[in-house]
């Protein structure tokens, strides 16, 4: 029963987020309406609630992803460990803490009792066993078998359905494995001449200016950033070279402010479907697909930040490069060019979705957006598609992949995260990466004749 210390200074205060609580009162009942029944059978306890003013009033917790969305108005995401036990220790002398703790050992009592009463069921099924009761241990198992049973058919038909995006994962960590491999298969004119172009492209960007290395000493007391060169061979036969610093650690894989937001997939859905619903003028959107080239250089760097210029780079000795723009490889380098292209489209007048950052809406033009990384897709009518496409030339440099569309002059086809669109007459066709589907396949066990009999 909550509010069970209802006159006591201890009081639990409000009802526990995502607990199921009973206010109805049936006609005829003596129950007071102002007792309210919270159902907490085999439910273990939460932990006490941590609300938005209890951060505002200690502070946020670094590197916690459910304070980093309050802190950014964005959904609501779960808090860390780190950050759980710091709020329980700041806030160790309130009732909502103190109270959790309480429920907490009631519920482990609970457990306690139960397990000893388990422990009593065994021993007495094998008194029986002794016994020769054989008959009526099978009786008295039977439903229990029944509902194991129950239990591992629907255990079996949830991993079925996690197991396409599980193994969708794996495949694209294969597939970036793989292109990797490539770089074995270079040879030493191509990487020469990839390097080359990349070498040319950051100088003319100004990417960075040479300064001596002991001004890096002085202002941040540390070597400059090393860099590397990562050659690869794209699926067209291309070979790309990037350079990129050395400024994560291993350790760091965990955090949650090292990347730029990501879509899920169902944010490309959305705009597919909203490609065919008819508007009430009776006029056509269209989706357009614009990739920002070298994503990652366009952010400006405002921090003193130093790196090691490659032998490409024809750097005299003692010199370093002070960043202008952010490079590859660097923390913060994913999260500014979010930074930089939301405030963009929201100084063209879109309005960010609150569920999903990097979803957007013009509300004037009727105009969608969903933002993949580098990979830009438009909905909406061709006369505004060229509006914001223009616009986003003069904000970096970028490459009009496709426009679908019902026109005669529209493409009709595009390849999007290994997924292949196809305009029709009749709507958009949506086919799943064929690599994902052929690995999926052969892991359920099915040979090779039977995949081409499926294809």
């Amino acid at each position: 029963m909550w509010n069970r210390y209802k006159d006591d200074s201890g009081a639990d205060g409000d009802v526990p987020e995502g607990a199921s609580a009973d206010e109805s009162v049936s006609s005829g009942s003596t129950r007071s309406p102002e007792i309210i029944i919270i159902d907490t059978r085999n439910k273990p306890p939460r932990e006490f609630y941590t609300k938005e003013s209890d951060a505002e009033r200690l502070g946020y917790t670094r590197g916690c992803g459910g304070c980093n969305s309050w802190h950014r108005g964005l959904g609501r995401q779960p808090h860390n460990e780190a950050c759980r036990a710091r709020f329980k220790e700041l806030m160790k002398d309130e009732a909502r803490v103190q109270n959790a703790e309480e429920r907490k050992k009631e519920f482990e009592e609970r457990e306690v009792n139960k397990k000893r009463r388990k422990e009593e069921k065994k021993e007495e099924k094998k008194r029986k066993a002794d016994d020769h009761s054989i008959e009526e241990d099978r009786i008295e198992n039977r439903d229990e078998d029944m509902h194991v049973a129950v239990v591992k058919e629907e255990i079996a038909n949830w991993v079925c359905e996690i197991g396409v995006a599980v193994l969708e994962q794996d495949a694209e960590r294969k597939e970036e494995v793989e292109i990797e491999g490539h770089a074995e298969e270079l040879s030493p004119g191509e990487i020469e001449e990839a390097r080359g172009e990349e070498i040319e492209f950051l100088l003319n960007r100004k990417i960075w200016c040479e300064k001596p290395v002991q001004e890096c000493w002085s202002k941040t007391g540390k070597a400059p950033v090393s860099v590397r060169w990562v050659d690869v061979r794209k699926g067209s036969g291309e070979v790309r070279s990037r350079l990129v610093a050395r400024d994560f650690k291993a350790g760091e894989k965990g955090r949650d402010d090292l990347f730029a937001a990501t879509p899920p997939l169902e944010g490309k859905r959305l705009l597919v479907s909203r490609a065919m619903t008819r508007r009430k003028d009776g006029k056509k959107r269209k989706l357009r697909f614009i990739d920002a080239k070298k994503a990652h250089l366009n952010p400006p760097c405002h921090e003193d930040v130093y790196i090691e210029l490659p032998d490409e780079a024809g750097k005299p000795k003692g010199v370093c490069g002070k960043l202008s723009f952010w490079l590859y490889g660097f923390r913060k380098a994913a999260s500014a060019w979010e930074d930089l292209y939301t405030a963009e489209l929201l100084q063209a007048g879109f309005i960010r979705g609150r569920a999903c950052g990097v979803l957007f809406y013009h509300p004037v033009r009727d105009l969608q957006c969903v933002v993949h990384g580098d990979d830009f897709t438009f909905c909406g009518l061709e006369k505004d598609l060229d509006w914001i496409t223009g616009l986003i030339k003069t904000w970096f440099e970028i490459k009009v992949r496709a426009t679908l569309g019902p026109d005669d002059d529209d493409d009709k086809e595009v390849v999007i995260l290994g997924r292949t669109l196809r305009w029709k007459t009749w709507g958009i066709e949506w086919e799943a990466d064929p690599k994902h589907r052929r690995i999926i396949l052969e892991y359920f066990g099915f040979k090779e004749d039977q995949l081409d009999g499926l294809s």
